[in-house]
């Protein structure tokens, strides 16, 4: 399952401002706001995850979602939905048990599609990431490259890494940073850089 998750697809999506009809937009969330995504670790499972949700960082940092985590220090900026760049991310999550107890972040539709199909595919005790819906916003490749935005700014990417958990008989986890030395370090830890996720605005986003 693993080796199949990190595949990286290089699609273009349609920006979420012609879908409005489709309900993506709204489903991203209602606050017209953009905000912080929030980088937390887990300190016992060496995982990694993101937070846009101020409620939800608050209860991590309460340990409601157990032992372990603390916040990294990197973030970078969420789209606003009044953007004309941006496109909501598919958020997953496996489980404590059967597993992987790890989230999963893509803004590639097909990608989002695949695992959702490979879920409903898998018995209920098999270890499987199930979709939990549309979380953040960020900006998409543009034939493979960070596009520039509206104004006329440049954008910046925001890279993959996976730990290799499958081969290595562990939950499977990704990181996701806009820092190269993080990357590199990353790497020398063992992880394996899948590419650029998606891009950021590095000065905050337009609204």
């Amino acid at each position: 399952m693993g080796g199949a998750i990190s595949k990286l697809s290089g699609a273009l999506l349609v920006p979420c401002l012609l879908t409005l009809l489709s309900g993506h937009c709204a489903a991203a969330g209602s606050n017209l706001d953009p905000k912080s995504i929030v980088e937390f670790e887990n300190t016992q499972l060496g995982h990694y995850f993101l937070v846009v949700d101020e409620a939800e960082a608050r209860w991590i940092d309460q340990g409601g979602a157990g032992p372990g985590w603390v916040r990294t220090g990197e973030s970078f900026w969420s789209e606003s939905p009044m953007a004309w760049l941006q496109t909501p991310a598919c958020r997953f999550y496996g489980s404590v048990s059967p597993g992987p107890n790890s989230h999963f972040f893509t803004i590639d539709r097909d990608e989002c599609e695949w695992l959702k199909d490979l879920a409903a595919s898998f018995p209920p005790d098999a270890p499987k990431l199930n979709y939990e819906g549309l979380t953040f916003r960020v900006v998409p490749l543009v034939d493979g490259q960070c596009p520039l935005t509206e104004i006329q700014t440049a954008t910046a990417p925001v890279y993959r890494l996976y730990n290799r958990g499958f081969e290595r008989g562990i939950d499977i986890n990704h990181r996701y940073t806009a820092s190269r030395q993080i990357v590199e370090t990353m790497k020398a830890r063992g992880w394996i850089e899948e590419g650029v996720a998606w891009c950021i605005r590095p000065n905050g986003p337009w609204t």
